[in-house]
């Protein structure tokens, strides 16, 4: 073998020679990656190596190893800003659902660090899509909004995170099974979850319009989702103020008709979540 005499000046060359004689990109994409390992283990070009692994890249966007390599490459010369457009690359281009969602995350968690808020949630909604991760990926985007104050975003993502948390406690099954069961063991704390993510949801639905329709659609969910475990007072009169008056203590009272239809559905019984929902 060329590699076991140490003859990597010759393995380079016939290394290229396959990349030109390549015609389908995962081929080409693969020799390019071999190739560029030569020059950045064995004949200390990190240049070489780089310009390989860009290629391989852009021959067949979705090899993995080109990615991996190019993104190590990148940031063994300091060149921080690409590696981390290489990752968001990834992210565009995986189909192993636990694998995308965990890039998701880290390139939202980048966009959003440089002040790109926007796209960073554009990120995670396109992993969303993605069954069979779609619970982590919704948390992270529950608490991406939360943090950087987006309560339209944050509101839809803790609904949805619960209407999938909800469907799961009823017995359905499916792609986002595992992902649930993985932090939800049993149906009883998924149920109880999921009203605490629809109150979650109706909290940031009131920053957006105080009595409006959505947050009182979350609300009616999460007395359904829970009713022996759910007091009325708790789940309706918890009203946040706007982000302009954060310091003033004024709520609003809901609305009479649907403290009323509400009541039928909760009961009076002491919530067993209250210390966690008044951190909430």
């Amino acid at each position: 073998m060329l590699s076991d005499a140490r003859e990597f000046d010759e393995l380079a060359r016939t290394l290229a020679a396959t990349v030109n004689a390549s015609t389908l990109p995962a081929e080409r994409a693969s020799a390019l990656v071999s190739l560029g390992c030569v020059f950045e283990d064995q004949l200390g070009d990190p240049a070489a190596a780089a310009d390989c692994f860009e290629r391989a890249l852009a021959a067949d966007p979705a090899c993995f190893a080109a990615a991996l390599m190019l993104e190590r490459s990148l940031r063994a010369v300091g060149r921080a800003d690409a590696a981390d457009a290489v990752i968001e690359l990834r992210t565009a281009h995986g189909f192993d659902p636990y694998l995308r969602s965990v890039l998701a995350c880290e390139a939202a968690r980048i966009q959003a660090a440089r002040g790109d808020v926007g796209r960073a949630i554009e990120t995670l909604l396109a992993a969303v899509a993605v069954r069979g991760r779609r619970f982590s990926t919704l948390l992270a985007l529950s608490e991406l909004a939360t943090e950087r104050r987006v309560p339209a975003t944050a509101g839809r993502a803790f609904e949805d995170t619960a209407t999938l948390l909800a469907a799961h406690a009823a017995g359905q099954t499916g792609p986002d099974s595992a992902d649930i069961e993985d932090r939800l063991p049993d149906a009883r704390s998924a149920m109880s979850t999921a009203a605490w993510l629809y109150r979650s949801a109706g909290r940031h639905y009131q920053l957006v319009e105080e009595g409006g329709p959505d947050a009182q659609r979350v609300f009616e969910r999460a007395c359904a989702s829970a009713p022996a475990c759910w007091n009325e007072w708790q789940l309706l009169h918890v009203t946040l103020p706007s982000p302009e008056r954060r310091g003033s203590s004024k709520r609003r009272r809901p609305s009479a008709t649907f403290a009323r239809s509400s009541s039928i559905r909760c009961g009076n019984g002491a919530s067993a979540l209250s210390g966690s929902l008044g951190a909430a």
